[in-house]
Formats: structure tokens, C-alpha cells, sequence
């Protein structure tokens, strides 16, 4: 069984999420992609919705997909969400066999800050990454970025790195843009799941 694991906050979950995970999955033939809310995530002071409504957003946005799965994991802990943590904890369930794999998706904003993760080395013997390109962002980004995991974690690692480096559909959109179209009443339509849209709307969240 191939999975990849997809984190982050999800506040809220949109479409740019699921359109790259969905994408990720198609290029890499994987099985199944879980997404894994964050409790506390590390490099960020709070969350703006609960970790209820986070999880009740994401469980809307990927019911119409059966390869999609919600691990409520870290949602669970106390305390900041660490990536090796969640790896070790939850290899037994998705990857007990010799045979299985579990390839990490990683943002590409997350690559300039990839040395300041917990254990990283460790991590990066216990899975795979592939990383996800965002909107805006351009080759002499990705290659300054690149350079600053060469210095501190390596030429091999960057060479990993640049060679996971996946085409997905750069989407525009961001959960900080959302939380700031929804409290300025500008509309998010096609960026918004619709049973995502209504569930905002319903409990009257980032207003």
C-alpha cells in the first residue's frame, strides 16, 4: 500500500488543498492520501477555528472522494504537532508491511524552514517527500530555497528534493486569503468546497 500524508492546519481546507492532493496522488500512483490536521503546529502561534470545526470541514471536503482519508491524529496530542512524531506513531497503521510506503507531501514554502524541523534527518530516512509548488511562485524562489536546505541539511538532500518536486496545478488560493475574503464578504466561490462554504456560514466561523 502506497500512502501519502498530507498536513497542515486546513483553516479552513479549500480547494487548492484537495485539487493538489487529488493531483499528487494521480502522479505518484499512490493508493490513498490522509490528511492530517495539525493541533498546535509548530511554526504557527494558534489556529483561527477549533480543531472541531477544522476536522468537520475537512471530513465535508473529501467525502466525495474514496481515496482520500482524515487521520484526527495530532488533533488528539498535546501540544505542538511534530511531523517525526506523527511518522513514527502512525507507520504501524498505514505501512506494517515491508512492501508499504509513505511519501510525505510538503509545501514548497516549507523547504527554507525544513532544517528547523524536529529530527529532520531521522524523518527523512523514515519516509519520502514531494514537494508542492504554490501560486506566485517562480523558479529563482524554489532555487534559493533549494540552497538553503543544501546548507544546512546537504547537497544529496537538495538533490532529493529538486527531483520530488511535483507539476500540480498551482491553485489560487490560501487559507489566510480565505479567512480574509469571508471577513470582508467577498465572495469564494471556486475556492471553497460548497459543503465547506455552507458549514463556514452555519457556525458563523472567520467572521
Amino acid at each position: 500500500m502506497y500512502t501519502l500524508f498530507f498536513g497542515g492546519s486546513f483553516d479552513p481546507v479549500h480547494l487548492g488543498h484537495i485539487l493538489t492532493a487529488r493531483a499528487a496522488r494521480e502522479i505518484l500512483h499512490a493508493d490513498r492520501v490522509v490528511f492530517l490536521p495539525a493541533n498546535i503546529s509548530p511554526h504557527k502561534q494558534s489556529t483561527c477555528a477549533s480543531n472541531d470545526h477544522r476536522l468537520a470541514m475537512l471530513q465535508r471536503a473529501i467525502i466525495a472522494d474514496t481515496l482520500f482519508l482524515v487521520d484526527d491524529f495530532e488533533l488528539t496530542r498535546t501540544g505542538p504537532s511534530y511531523t517525526i512524531h506523527t511518522v513514527l506513531a502512525l507507520r504501524p497503521r498505514y505501512a506494517p508491511l515491508p512492501d508499504d510506503k509513505i511519501t510525505l507531501l510538503l509545501g514548497a514554502d516549507q523547504l527554507a524552514r525544513l532544517h528547523t524541523w524536529l529530527r529532520i534527518t531521522e524523518l527523512l530516512s523514515l519516509v519520502d517527500l514531494a514537494v508542492l509548488g504554490r501560486i506566485g511562485e517562480s523558479g529563482p524562489t524554489l532555487d534559493h530555497d533549494l540552497d538553503i536546505v543544501a546548507r544546512y541539511l546537504g547537497q544529496p538532500i537538495r538533490a532529493r528534493l529538486a527531483a520530488a518536486l511535483l507539476p500540480t496545478p498551482l491553485v489560487p488560493a490560501s487559507s489566510t486569503d480565505l479567512r480574509h475574503r469571508i471577513q470582508s464578504g467577498l465572495p469564494t466561490v471556486g475556492l471553497l468546497d460548497p459543503a465547506v462554504a455552507a458549514y463556514i456560514r452555519n457556525h458563523n466561523l472567520y467572521a
